[in-house]
């Protein structure tokens, strides 16, 4: 009888029991089989004043005949929305025909994304980054990692997205849309972040510094060990290299190379030919030249003269570097000629308007006129030294063929003596 008594309590027991989060009571027997339901949510973590859709899921329950729903907020569907300002506690009754048969509980977490602060960093090709975020309590790394801190090793600059939250991520049973999301960048360089400082071109025989900054384990071509070194230029090229590692670990080898120079230039003329009392305009171009000085004093980069004879002139470009300066004399010839501005036409039409051709602007007093009409092939078929008398277009009396003929003209004005050739087309 006493055995019978200790089995009959425990199976009451048991029976009653809560398996899971599903609270079941049984109505026709002493120890019936559990009722499953559950409560589906799409999160339980969410921001202050977000939604939260639940609903109730009693496919699992068996045979119900009057289904009725009670949440803790009140509502009998099956489905109902919250909008948690805080962390709650939700249930839901399943009755039927107001017998309870089963009970669920879910937990939801209502909070704010937390503030974060990054950490990124700069690495050397090869080397590990070591990268992270301060703030919150839960990680979510595009990497999988689930630390604070992540290390990795990009070979070109690589951005990583990480979440925080002050709650668990898609894991444990926590279904979380309350984080704050953010990229943590890793630059890679892909070489040493040092330069070689000084000028590339020198004056001749120079005694001329070198450095480096933010650099460690130096060592320079000539020997040196420091930031700075010193080489004398004497040849055309000198290059001096050195081997030293950057802030962020990168070691490497850089070469400078000096070139001896002379500042180099050339003089430009506004105009191909240049007459007698036209104006002329000098330019200098130069990459080099900090400064020019004329042969005249001048010192702007133009010069603007009115040349009388054949003029060999020259302009000084100076240079500086780091150490003091030098010069080099380029030199330029201007040819000065007597030109004629005799204008003669390029075309004449036989029987047309003008009855002859001649030139045009003859200068007064002249003397020693002479006008001359060839053909292509040298042929003289007129001339005249009347300024007055021009060519109509014949030879011997009958109209020439129309082709290309060759003009000549000279005459002289004081001691100058001007003369002109060209050509000009026949037509009929």
């Amino acid at each position: 009888m006493g055995r019978f008594k200790y089995i009959l309590i425990f199976l009451m027991l048991f029976c009653f029991s809560i398996e899971g989060k599903s609270e079941v009571v049984a109505k026709d027997s002493v120890c019936m089989a559990p009722k499953s339901i559950r409560i589906f949510y799409d999160w339980n973590v969410v921001c202050v004043g977000e939604k939260v859709h639940l609903s109730l899921d009693y496919s699992n329950a068996g045979s119900i005949l009057v289904p009725q729903i009670q949440w803790s907020t009140n509502e009998m569907t099956s489905s109902i929305v919250v909008t948690p300002k805080d962390s709650m506690e939700i249930w839901v009754r399943l009755y039927d025909n107001a017998v309870l048969v089963a009970t669920d509980t879910v937990k939801i977490y209502a909070t704010t994304p937390p503030q974060i602060e990054k950490i990124n960093d700069t690495i050397c090709k090869g080397n590990d980054a070591h990268i992270g975020v301060i703030g919150g309590a839960f990680y979510a790394w595009n990497t999988d990692g689930t630390t604070p801190y992540i290390n990795v090793r990009p070979l070109r600059d690589t951005f990583y997205r990480v979440q925080v939250s002050d709650y668990p991520i898609l894991e444990n049973g926590y279904s979380n849309h309350c984080y704050t999301e953010d990229s943590v960048w890793v630059i890679v360089n892909q070489s040493a972040r040092f330069e070689i400082i000084a000028d590339s071109f020198f004056c001749p025989n120079r005694s001329v510094m070198l450095r480096i900054e933010e650099a460690s384990n130096i060592l320079w071509s000539t020997g040196d060990t420091g930031t700075m070194t010193y080489i004398t230029i004497k040849e055309d090229t000198v290059r001096t290299s050195v081997i030293a590692t950057d802030r962020f670990g990168c070691r490497e080898k850089k070469t400078h190379t000096a070139i001896v120079s002379l500042p180099q230039g050339s003089i430009v003329s506004s105009v191909d030919t240049l007459c007698f009392g036209d104006e002329l305009i000098l330019t200098v171009l130069s990459s080099m030249a900090e400064r020019v000085r004329w042969y005249n004093g001048g010192t702007d980069s133009e010069l603007h003269l009115r040349p009388k004879n054949t003029l060999i002139c020259y302009v000084d470009l100076l240079m500086a570097d780091s150490v003091g300066g030098c010069a080099n004399r380029i030199y330029d010839t201007i040819y000065v000629k007597e030109c004629s501005n005799v204008m003669m036409p390029n075309a004449f039409k036989l029987g047309g308007f003008s009855k002859e051709i001649k030139p045009i602007g003859i200068y007064e007093p002249y003397k020693n006129y002479y006008f001359a009409i060839y053909t292509r092939n040298g042929k003289l078929i007129f001339e005249s030294r009347d300024f007055n008398v021009g060519w109509d277009g014949t030879y011997k009396g009958n109209w020439v063929q129309p082709a290309v003929y060759v003009y000549y003209y000279r005459e002289s004005v004081g001691n100058r003596k001007l003369e002109e050739r060209g050509t000009i087309t026949v037509v009929r």
